[in-house]
């Protein structure tokens, strides 16, 4: 079964990820699925920006929390 008893956790991912450039608002969706999470993160930035420096801010996310939290 799955469950959600890591808010702590969620915490965490917006702290770390709070001061990445570019980033206004950063959503989450973390669930566990037997021994693994699963982290879906929705990325918010700022709309006058191009779709390339978005894309460019969801790859530097990406990158950082993978660092983070795969090691």
């Amino acid at each position: 079964m799955d469950e959600h008893l890591y808010d702590d956790l969620i915490l965490e991912i917006r702290s770390i990820t709070k001061g990445l450039m570019g980033l206004l608002i950063l959503k989450n969706v973390l669930f566990k699925a037997g021994m693994q999470y699963h982290v879906d993160l929705h990325a918010i930035v700022d709309a006058s920006i191009t779709v390339k420096e978005g894309h460019d801010i969801a790859h530097k996310l990406k990158t950082y929390c993978a660092k983070k939290f795969l090691k």
